[in-house]
């Protein structure tokens, strides 16, 4: 049964400002998954429940939409129009319910995850509550296992969060972050909460792309410059002009900006400001979209191809190297360079005969450019690696934990897992593409595997009565189902290497072989002695996780 959905595209108060483009579209699904349906009142299936309030005390749910079914034509549909005119009251319950499932088909596709999200919080339905509460954000809370779109009053009217598609594909991508690397929410620094806001807004950006008609608009305007076009990198408009008093024009944030860590170029982001710190990593891969673009649409052999869908392309490629990398990130306490490694390391895994790697050159010399690393050498990384994978049953590997426990106990050291006390998480199994020469592309199922362990780093001086703290690093196996060959091992056990300064966490082959060598003499104690001659390096990520309170979600703003 197809279904038929529509959803806004802008924010209703801002939308003079743009007259030629649709403020609603609609969006067909011809072949849906069967995780999406049955659709039920709400709207709601078994992934997504919509749950509207009403804005008078006691804030009583609202009746929901209904969906209706079309025998004949094999559709479901719900009706959000009276006598020819939205009811936006019915329209906002259909927009965000289509958003949503809209944002989760962005994420599991061929051609980013290959794989169904999972919620953090188990089988149950994400409840995406519309008109919560009067309150100037919105807010996603894992323990609830739901999203707060609230509303508030402004010298221009009501502004409902439910109308702003920037604002529900940044909270729903929040959620399906969670799902995907769980310890974010749980690491009290700065560094994973911005990795949570950056990968959120570009998710909105993203969505963006969907929009044909808005981009469109936009190349006509600026002439095809994206460079010039300054709303394109806005993220939630409407929202943005009432919270900042017309200061960033009509934005809350920006992805075209100059964020960096460095003091010799752009703008030096708050350390202390995991929104700010965002903007370094969603700037950076912003203008790798940019440049991207520029040469997808001056390439000689595509003059006739639209500039809308030369940025379609470039966004495309760009959204699959962001969304693959989350599923290489090691578990446990990350930051933005260790997620900048695996958005290259699972880039290169999908184009490995990729020999100019444009895009790859331009999200790298983004990175450097902004301090998130040193040069190119740092993101360099060799699979060569003693895992005998064409000895290992991998139909078992992933069905068999036991015999995974087993594949874990005697690879350890191959996977820097210095002792013996570690967590290792149900194995994921996806279905998606390597992309070749002259566009030939071949199937690619990779097998994910994660092990986490908890160590103890004593603190030169104690803080706050605290005189050690737990950290918790991972690493992140990827095994080619097909091939039978290791794709990436990703580690966060190289405290000692890392210089936590200036968020430059560095590990090449040499200073890997120096951490394997420590955990393969399983002498911990040879481990900590070395960490501790490092530990003024360290001094900024403890300061960070003794002083940081831990969060139960994340809100749209401060």
């Amino acid at each position: 049964m197809k279904y038929f959905l529509k959803y806004i595209t802008i924010d209703p108060l801002v939308e003079d400002q743009y007259p030629l483009i649709r403020s609603v579209q609609g969006w067909r699904s011809w072949k849906p998954k069967k995780a999406d349906l049955p659709l039920v009142k709400g709207p709601g299936n078994p992934r997504i429940q919509i749950i509207d309030l009403s804005e008078l005390a006691p804030y009583d749910p609202v009746p929901g939409l209904n969906p209706v079914v079309h025998e004949g034509l094999g559709r479901v549909s719900f009706r959000v129009k009276s006598r020819g005119k939205y009811d936006y009251e019915k329209l906002r319950q259909l927009s965000v319910f289509s958003i949503a499932l809209k944002v989760l088909h962005m994420y599991e596709g061929s051609d980013a995850l290959g794989r169904r999200v999972e919620w953090s919080f188990g089988d149950l339905p994400l409840k995406i509550i519309i008109r919560h509460s009067k309150l100037e954000n919105a807010q996603y809370f894992r323990k609830k296992r739901e999203i707060r779109l609230c509303y508030f009053d402004s010298d221009n009217g009501r502004i409902y969060t439910s109308a702003s598609p920037d604002i529900v594909a940044h909270e729903v991508a929040h959620a399906i972050l969670d799902g995907i690397a769980p310890d974010l929410l749980d690491c009290p620094h700065y560094d994973s909460y911005a990795i949570h806001e950056a990968v959120a807004d570009l998710t909105a950006l993203f969505l963006s792309f969907e929009m044909d008609h808005y981009t469109d608009y936009l190349l006509d305007k600026y002439d095809g410059n994206l460079s010039k076009a300054r709303e394109f990198g806005w993220i939630a408009e409407q929202f943005g002009a009432e919270m900042t008093d017309g200061v960033n024009d009509h934005y809350l944030r920006s992805l075209n900006n100059e964020y960096s860590f460095r003091n010799d170029w752009g703008a030096r982001a708050n350390e202390s400001d995991h929104y700010e710190i965002s903007q370094v990593l969603s700037g950076a891969i912003f203008n790798a979209l940019i440049l991207e673009y520029e040469r997808e649409s001056s390439h000689p052999e595509k003059q006739e191809q639209s500039k809308g869908l030369s940025l379609f392309i470039a966004g495309n490629k760009i959204r699959r190297m962001l969304f693959r990398g989350l599923d290489y990130m090691p578990p446990g306490e990350v930051n933005l360079f260790d997620l900048a490694y695996s958005i290259i390391c699972a880039d290169k895994v999908s184009f490995p005969e990729d020999e100019d790697a444009n895009i790859r050159q331009y999200m790298l010399q983004e990175f450097i450019k902004r301090g998130v690393g040193y040069s190119n050498s740092d993101f360099e990384f060799d699979t060569n690696t003693d895992i005998q994978v064409d000895m290992i049953d991998l139909d078992l590997l992933v069905s068999d934990f036991k015999y995974l426990e087993e594949f874990i106990r005697r690879y350890k050291s191959e996977l820097l897992i210095p002792h013996d006390e570690y967590k290792i998480k149900t194995p994921i199994l996806n279905n998606k593409f390597r992309y070749l020469k002259n566009g030939v592309r071949e199937k690619l199922q990779e097998i994910i595997v994660k092990v986490s362990w908890y160590e103890e780093l004593l603190l030169e001086e104690s803080i706050d009565d605290a005189d050690r703290i737990f950290v918790k690093f991972g690493t992140t196996l990827v095994i080619d189902k097909i091939k039978s060959e290791v794709l990436s091992i990703q580690s966060t056990n190289r405290i000692a290497l890392k210089d936590f300064e200036k968020n430059n966490q560095v590990i090449n082959k040499s200073q890997f072989n120096l951490v394997k060598q420590l955990v393969e003499q399983d002498s911990t104690a040879k481990v900590q002695e070395f960490n501790s001659t490092k530990k003024n390096q360290c001094e900024y990520m403890i300061k960070d996780r003794v002083l940081l309170f831990k969060r139960n979600g994340f809100g749209l703003h401060k």
